[in-house]
């Protein structure tokens, strides 16, 4: 877990793939060189400024009822706070099922005729996950058992 960011005692993040680089967005492929020359000058600045700002406060991904103010009727539903808002102490935030992610997985891989996961390496990465889920799952769930 080195390549984990630890911000404070409950909420870890990691960039997972890449950097972020603006200066490759189709600019509406503008023929004029100056125009061209100055969307290119702007897109590295923003491209900067995200970078620097992800560097002192990386988006934050946590589940909803932890932090926020927002309340949802899942409990394992996913909030993502980016800091790139026009209010520091309230920062842009998205909301992403895990139920939702499971169902994408499984339809990813799931034999449209069988209507079953079938190719082994399809098998393989949903038993994984499954495998993981349950040892998050008994995990909680020992945690409750110590009262």
């Amino acid at each position: 877990m080195d390549d984990f960011r630890t911000l404070d005692d409950n909420t870890i993040t990691r960039p997972v793939r890449g950097e972020i680089d603006l200066t490759t967005l189709d600019w509406d492929e503008l023929d004029d060189a100056v125009v061209s020359a100055i969307k290119q000058k702007v897109g590295k600045a923003i491209t900067r400024v995200i970078r620097e700002t992800f560097e002192r406060e990386p988006p934050q991904v946590y589940l909803a009822h932890q932090y926020s103010d927002v309340r949802e009727d899942d409990p394992v539903l996913l909030h993502v706070s980016v800091p790139l808002g026009a209010r520091e102490d309230e920062p842009p935030l998205f909301a992403c099922s895990l139920e939702t992610l499971v169902n994408d997985v499984i339809k990813l891989f799931v034999s449209h005729s069988k209507g079953v996961i079938v190719e082994p390496e399809g098998k393989l990465i949903v038993r994984q996950i499954a495998t993981r889920l349950h040892e998050l799952a008994t995990k909680l769930q020992n945690a409750c058992a110590k009262d």
